[in-house]
């Protein structure tokens, strides 16, 4: 097994809790203590005609802003208790559709346990409340909840197995998923993650220096009002969904603080804002280049 302090493995834990993005092209890992990062998705185009005039389609571009932090609560030999907080800032502009632009924020705060049943096997569960809203009004519809249970079970030194259940917002709508695979430390330098829905592959090029590639479910759900017409006083569903794929770059600035870049493109992205009585949007948008910096923080 890779070599960690029980801090870090807790932290791991309250990393796989956080809905939606939390990076998933950062090497996972390292379980950092705490993350701030900024993403941008450039502008995608609409592949529906919905809301097109004549040739033209709409664009929508995003930015995100997200700071995760966890701290452990009881830290004993067998077991762990451990809670944290996640805050996110997506913020939406449709080009070409007139006084639509749309922000939401997602506030969660897991709570998490982890046993040590032997030195081979370990079992994590998790509940996990939030806030996913544009908050200009709060309902009983903004808050909701995600939880996941996972067994890890180690082969040896280097292969660790998984294998759990997840409920959350990752692949936009609120799902039930499998959490099932295995890291494998290949060497001292080649790490490769076969865990789904998030798989990498990392090389340690220097001390200070990591390189990677990756994917992951790149998705979320908000309780909205409309955002065409500021006099319908209903509220809707705003999902999107999609994978975001590409590399990047870590690099240990002291022991404590590393920054990470990386690029790539987002694809198969949809999005759709409805309620039960009265679709507003449905459409998929063309693959789009993304960029994120930021930063890790550890013990």
């Amino acid at each position: 097994m890779i070599k960690l302090s029980k801090q870090l493995i807790v932290l791991f834990v309250v990393g796989l809790t956080f809905d939606g993005y939390a990076n998933p092209l950062v090497s996972w890992y390292r379980k950092p203590a705490g993350q701030v990062y900024y993403t941008v998705e450039s502008p995608a185009e609409f592949a529906s005609d919905e809301f097109a005039e004549g040739d033209k389609k709409p664009t929508v571009t995003l930015q995100q802003f997200s700071a995760i932090a966890g701290a452990p609560l009881i830290l004993k030999e067998e077991y762990m208790v451990v809670s944290g907080i996640n805050i996110e800032v997506n913020d939406f502009k449709f080009g070409d559709i007139e006084n639509v632009d749309l922000t939401t924020y997602s506030i969660s705060v897991p709570f998490v346990t982890a046993y040590k049943i032997n030195d081979d096997l370990k079992l994590m569960a998790n509940i996990s409340l939030g806030v996913y809203s544009d908050f200009k009004k709060i309902t009983l519809d903004d808050f909701k909840f995600s939880w996941f249970g996972l067994c890890q079970y180690d082969i040896n030194d280097s292969v660790e197995l998984y294998g759990g259940v997840a409920y959350n917002r990752s692949f936009g709508k609120d799902s039930i998923y499998p959490l099932v695979g295995l890291n494998w430390k290949i060497n001292d330098s080649w790490y490769l993650g076969l865990v789904f829905p998030r798989p990498f592959i990392a090389y340690q090029a220097s001390e200070s220096l990591l390189l990677y590639a990756g994917m992951g479910s790149a998705g979320g759900e908000w309780n909205v009002e409309n955002p065409i017409d500021s006099q319908d006083e209903e509220n809707y569903n705003f999902y999107f969904s999609g994978y975001r794929v590409g590399c990047g770059v870590e690099y240990d600035i002291n022991k404590h603080i590393t920054m990470y870049l990386n690029v790539g493109s987002t694809m198969l992205r949809d999005y759709e804002i409805e309620n039960d009585d009265r679709t507003l949007l449905d459409t998929k948008v063309d693959n789009t280049f993304i960029g994120t910096v930021g930063f890790a923080i550890f013990p």
